[in-house]
C-alpha cells in the first residue's frame, strides 16, 4: 500500500511539472525576440494614448475602424517629419478635441480627476483605521451581562407578555360584545 501511495505522489508531481513546463514554453513563444525600431515603439505608444473618435473608450491601436487606421498613419507620418509627441497629440486635440486623449491633461478641472482617487483612498484608510481603533479600544465595548442581569431580562419579558395577554383579553371581550349586539339587532 505504501508503494502505491509513493507512485501516486510521483505521478502528481510529474503532472504538475509538465503543466508548469507547458506554460513556460507558451510564455517563451509569446515573447518577441526582435526589438522594435525606436520610431515604431514611439508610434505604438502614441497609438495607445489616443482614443478613436468613433469608438467610445477604444484607443486607435485597438480599433479596427478606418478612421483609427488613418490616425495611425498620420502618427507615423508626423514622427517621420520629426514632430514631438506633444505636438502630435496637440494636432489630434485641435482636430477632435480633448476627448481624443486617453489620459486627460493634468490641469484645470481635469486635475481633480487625478487627485480625487488617491485622496479618496487615503481618507477611506483613515476612516477604517479610526473605526478599527475605536472598536478595539478597551472600555468601548458594552459590558457583558452578569448572571443577575438575565433575571431582570426575564422579568421584563414576563411583564411584557402579561400586558399583551391583558390587551388580547380586552380585544376578545370587545369582539364578544359586538357579536352579541349584532345578534340582538337581527
Amino acid at each position: 500500500m505504501a508503494m502505491f501511495k509513493r507512485t501516486w505522489r510521483q505521478g502528481e508531481i510529474t503532472v504538475v511539472l509538465l503543466i508548469v513546463g507547458a506554460f513556460t514554453v507558451l510564455a517563451a513563444c509569446t515573447i518577441s525576440t526582435s526589438p522594435l525600431p525606436p520610431d515604431e515603439r514611439r508610434a505604438q505608444s502614441l497609438d495607445k494614448s489616443l482614443i478613436c473618435p468613433i469608438c467610445p473608450g477604444e484607443t486607435i491601436d485597438r480599433s479596427q475602424v478606418l478612421l483609427a487606421n488613418q490616425m495611425q498613419v498620420i502618427v507615423r507620418e508626423q514622427i517621420e517629419e520629426g514632430r514631438s509627441d506633444s505636438d502630435i497629440r496637440q494636432f489630434f486635440v485641435d482636430r477632435y478635441g480633448e476627448r481624443v486623449l486617453a489620459a486627460p491633461p493634468k490641469e484645470g478641472f481635469n486635475l481633480l480627476m487625478w487627485i480625487a482617487p488617491p485622496v479618496g483612498v487615503v481618507l477611506a484608510l483613515l476612516v477604517l483605521y479610526f473605526v478599527t481603533k475605536s472598536m478595539l479600544r478597551p472600555g468601548s465595548a458594552p459590558a457583558l451581562r452578569t448572571s443577575g442581569a438575565g433575571d431582570n431580562a426575564d422579568s421584563e419579558l414576563d411583564a411584557y407578555l402579561e400586558l399583551v395577554d391583558k390587551e388580547m383579553g380586552e380585544v376578545d371581550e370587545s369582539t364578544e360584545q359586538s357579536d352579541k349586539n349584532d345578534t340582538e339587532g337581527t
